[in-house]
């Protein structure tokens, strides 16, 4: 007996009793077949006795169960006695794309064993389901699968409901195409998936699902095709005072700082990814001084160069600092300017904004003090007013009102204009 007939007989079978009705052709022929068995391995057929077949040793089967569309494929023939009319095909293991209907457009994201699941049902049985596994999935929505603790019958071109093992963020099932099928090891079969109707639920759901396992970081997934936003309180923003992050922290920023200063961290779970080294006490005492700021490349997103910017406003306006300086990176005006800060008069001195700026806005757009700095002044003042300090607020309260007439128009513009010179830092980054 040949060694692929042998190995075919590790496959379950399903019956014709528990098969839904099917209508076998083989093509070039005017032959019509009962389907005996099938299996993800190959399939097997009742032909009339004593028929006649192609010489080839591949044959070409057009086959069509109820409820699902006719799927042409080609089988090589391993037995057939023309007595009884029984003929038994073997699939080919090598996957190829089906009716055009495979997307490689996008880059794959291979996920690690056993760490993402889903469901498609066996379209062939009455009411069963597979479990199975996610090998590699891509922001085109398609996924290459394996089923868990059983064989899957589908074959290309048949369609199904597929659900992924993500109730805390959808229950949702989408239509899914097979475009290629193949055996696995053991009892498995690797499935090639195409979702029909792809939505933004759903790959939102993959996103955030992504971002919460911590696997990449989230420029990775914004380059992947994957949603840009991260999930709120993803990260953590604190200042440093334990040694041993104190130490990381300086590692990380390339600084051994002495003397008085303020420490504060960017963590993606336990991961550091960013920082910031803040001086406050300078010969005047009325200068604060941000001596280094850092971010890994894969994270220069903006919801951490926001979050770490608006703790370094915080402290800056804790030490009672009547300006905070701060040098600037080659190639970053544009991004310091948005942020509200003002050029210096000598090209190697240090850009800087006032106290005053970020209480009220003195001197900077109404829009950029309302994005960066409204919430952290308002704080402020609260402080201030608590302490029995009352600044004047008449100011103050004169742009809130002339932001409240005019937010809906420079609100996102201003955004747009951070978040672009935010990828160009990313895109620059090394």
């Amino acid at each position: 007996m040949e060694r692929a007939e042998v190995e075919n007989r590790r496959w379950t079978r399903l019956n014709p009793e528990i098969l839904l009705p099917c209508r076998v052709r083989v093509l070039g022929t005017r032959l019509q077949a009962e389907l005996r068995d099938l299996s993800p391995g190959g399939v097997g057929l009742a032909l009339p006795p004593c028929s006649d077949l192609p010489p080839a040793e591949h044959l070409r089967l057009a086959i069509r169960f109820r409820g699902q569309p006719e799927v042409v494929r080609e089988g090589r023939l391993i037995r057939f006695d023309p007595t009884s009319g029984n003929a038994g095909l073997e699939w080919p293991s090598e996957p190829s794309a089906w009716s055009g209907l495979e997307r490689r457009s996008r880059l794959r994201v291979h996920l690690p064993q056993d760490i993402l699941f889903g469901r498609i049902p066996l379209v062939h049985a009455h009411r069963v389901w597979s479990r199975v596994r996610i090998v590699d999935l891509s922001s085109d929505l398609g996924f290459q699968v394996e089923t868990v603790g059983g064989p899957g019958y589908m074959l290309p071109g048949h369609r199904g409901p597929f659900q992924l093992d993500l109730p805390g963020l959808t229950d949702q099932r989408w239509e899914a195409q097979v475009i290629w099928c193949r055996p696995g090891l053991g009892q498995a079969t690797r499935l090639g998936l195409r979702i029909l109707d792809p939505d933004a639920d759903l790959a939102q759901a993959l996103g955030e699902w992504l971002e919460l396992d911590r696997l990449r970081p989230p420029l990775t997934l914004q380059e992947l095709g994957f949603r840009k936003a991260a999930l709120p309180g993803q990260f953590r923003f604190r200042k440093v005072e334990e040694k041993g992050e104190r130490k990381e922290l300086d590692e990380f920023l390339g600084t051994s700082a002495g003397g008085t200063c303020i420490r504060l961290g960017v963590w993606d779970g336990p991961l550091l990814v960013g920082g910031a080294l803040l001086r406050p006490a300078f010969p005047d005492g009325k200068t604060c001084r941000l001596e280094a700021l850092r971010i890994r490349r894969e994270w220069v997103v903006p919801d951490v160069f926001l979050g770490l910017w608006e703790q370094t406003i915080r402290h800056f306006l804790s030490t009672g600092s009547d300006v905070l300086s701060t040098p600037c990176p080659r190639d970053r005006e544009a991004l310091l300017r948005l942020a509200g800060l003002r050029p210096p008069h000598h090209p190697d001195a240090d850009w800087s904004i006032s106290r005053r700026s970020v209480l009220w806005g003195e001197g900077l757009p109404l829009p950029t003090w309302h994005v960066l700095y409204a919430e952290v002044g308002t704080f402020a003042l609260q402080r201030r007013m608590a302490a029995g300090l009352f600044p004047d607020l008449f100011r103050r309260n004169l742009r809130v009102a002339a932001w409240t007439l005019l937010r809906d128009w420079l609100l996102p513009k201003t955004r747009r204009r951070l978040h672009r010179q935010i990828d160009l830092w990313a895109r620059d980054a090394t």
